[in-house]
Order: C-alpha cells, then structure tokens, then sequence
C-alpha cells in the first residue's frame, strides 16, 4: 500500500489519478494549511485520508499501520510552519529531539533527516517518477527558439552560482541576464523570485523602450540532493512567469527537475517564444 503526504500543486493529483487508472490502492496524509481542501473533498469515497497538523506524529503513524502502508511519497510544496503554528504530540517530541539542528537548517537538510526517520520506521520512500514515468525531460532543446551564446553564457553562470551555493542548502534557481544576477530563489519559491525579476524590469525599463526577452531561468537540484523528496518542478504556470518577466527562456537540469505536463509546457513555451533547454 502506497500512502502519499500530499502538499500543494498539482502532483499529488496526478499520482492520486494515476494509481487509480491502474486500480493500485493508496491513501493520503493531509496537512492542515499546506495541502489544498479541494484535493481531499474530491478524493473518491474508496481512498482513505487523514488531516494532520504538523508536530502530530503518533496519529499519522497509526493511520499507516492501520492501512497495511509499506511505502510513502511525499509530494508538493510546503511551507515551513512557524514554532507557535506546531501542535506536537508525544511522538512529534521525540521526533523533533532527533531532527535536532536539522530542523533548523535548509528544506533539503530537514527532508533528508525527516526520509530517515521515516526509513527507520519500517516505510520505503520512494520518488514521485516512480509512479509517474514522465516527470523528466529528456536532455536537449524542446522549444523553436534556442539559446543564443549569452543566454548559454547566463545558463553556465548560473549552473555554477547554484552549486556554490548547494553547501548552503539556500534555494533551487536563479535568474541571470547577460551575466547579471537578477535574482536567487529563497524560501518564497520560484513564482515569487519570478516576480521579483518582472517588477524590476517594470522598474527599469522606461514606457517607451520596448523590452526584449533576455535572461535565463536556471533550475536544478542542489548538489548530493536526494531524490525521493522535494525535487525542483516547472509547469505551465513557470512558463507564464518566465514569459511576464522578460526571460528569453528556461533551462533544467534533465533528470533533476520535475516537469508537470510537459508537452503543455513546451507548446506554451513556443507560444510565449521563449526557449525549454534541459541539460
């Protein structure tokens, strides 16, 4: 039995549907303020689910134990919760005694100790592309447009700030444009680091220049970064945001970014004229 801990976006979705076409049982572990009520509200009366809050641990674990689970995905975003937004039970203490100062590090260090515990209870963690075989984009262009020789010079620079930052665990993209860092993605995510780059260009672009796509959206895991939880994803909605900020296009690490719909993302990225290249 697969249980699924299910955040936001549209991945948990997909899996949900995808092990229903093929009549595989699973169940769902919600999190209050993190995973979307409508997800639950339209699962199919035959899924089983639970809402949590995080720090509650003890009821979680009953509820797998109850379903016969053997292995757990975790999948879509989540927001770190603040201290006074914790209700932990007696099992959460103890949890959180062991995570010790990895919960107080980056997502990737955090996860990383949270897939341990999770091992060490008997589960296997396994990824999201296991259930769905078409996540990743094979390496090469996927777009009419192409790179130009500064936006593969603004893909490498970013390539390289990225995984100087990896020890860090700081974020998974960056924005550069003609070697100018326009911005790092931080705990606001993609979609707010995308924004950022749109109002600076509102900013500096005067109403009678017309603005040019340039810049790069680069996009990769951090170095040594496991697999089975939080890889970085791009969708449709990425493509709109690159598109609103100016970039001339978007460049992923092929087997390290996650891509939802991609045949969507590619005849939106031609739509925009703006470039998918997978490295």
């Amino acid at each position: 039995m697969l249980a699924i801990i299910a955040g936001q976006g549209d991945l948990p979705r997909k899996i949900i549907d995808a092990r229903l076409q093929k009549n595989q049982p699973i169940v769902v572990v919600a999190f209050e303020g993190q995973t979307p009520p409508e997800l639950i509200q339209n699962l199919p009366t035959s899924i089983p689910f639970i809402w949590a809050r995080f720090g509650q641990i003890a009821p979680i674990l009953s509820f797998l134990k109850q379903h016969n689970v053997t292995e757990i995905t975790m999948i879509g975003g989540m927001t770190r919760p603040a201290i006074r937004d914790l209700s932990v039970d007696w099992t959460g203490a103890k949890w959180i005694k062991i995570l010790g100062m990895n919960s107080l590090k980056g997502d990737d260090s955090l996860l990383s100790a949270i897939v341990k515990l999770l091992e060490k209870e008997g589960y296997r963690v396994v990824p999201a592309h296991v259930h769905l075989s078409d996540l990743f984009m094979p390496r090469g262009i996927h777009t009419v447009c192409t790179p130009t020789p500064i936006d593969v010079s603004d893909i490498n620079q970013g390539v390289a700030l990225l995984n100087t930052l990896s020890p860090l665990d700081i974020g998974q993209a960056a924005v550069v444009r003609h070697g100018i860092v326009l911005g790092i993605e931080t705990v606001e995510g993609t979609a707010q680091l995308l924004t950022r780059v749109a109002e600076r260009n509102k900013e500096t672009i005067s109403p009678n220049q017309q603005r040019l796509q340039s810049g790069v959206l680069i996009k990769m895991p951090k170095i040594g970064q496991s697999k089975k939880v939080d890889l970085p994803t791009i969708g449709v909605d990425t493509v709109h945001q690159a598109a609103a900020a100016g970039l001339a296009g978007i460049a992923i690490e092929s087997e390290g970014v996650q891509v939802i719909d991609s045949e969507q993302v590619r005849q939106m990225a031609n739509h925009h004229h703006i470039f998918i290249n997978c490295f």
